[in-house]
């Protein structure tokens, strides 16, 4: 039963690392950068991913990585950071993404406190047991 509420509470640490990537990623979705930086422009975004690892033990270990590739080039030659070809940088988020790895989190999150609520009726089924 511990070992339910163990993996439960990884998963529900795994949402919460997943909530927190898509927040950072739609959060700096929008900013631009030059295609080739130069010396005192600000750092460029880099999007951020969730790797969850299911182990032999039971508990998930959930980590973040960098996005490969960390943003795409696009037409926007209004930009003063446009290159000579009117080209910028952005970041490599795509909302419907992003949408869905929230949507995943919700499911998530939901599932594994369903368990730990679960483990808890057990454990005072268990107890109220006369022997």
């Amino acid at each position: 039963m511990f070992d339910a509420i163990r993996t439960a509470l990884s998963g529900l640490l795994a949402a919460q690392n997943r909530v927190a990537a898509v927040a950072t990623n739609v959060a700096n979705s929008s900013d631009v950068s030059r295609t080739t930086p130069q010396a005192g422009d600000p750092p460029v975004f880099q999007p951020i991913d969730v790797v969850d690892v299911a182990t032999a033990q039971g508990p998930v270990l959930s980590r973040f990585a960098p996005r490969n590739p960390a943003s795409v080039t696009v037409p926007d030659a209004s930009s003063p950071l446009a290159d000579s070809r009117g080209l910028v940088n952005i970041p490599n988020v795509s909302l419907d993404t992003e949408l869905i790895s929230a949507m995943v989190a919700d499911v998530s999150f939901a599932a594994n406190t369903r368990v730990i609520v679960t483990a808890k009726k057990m454990e005072e089924a268990l107890l109220k047991i006369d022997v």
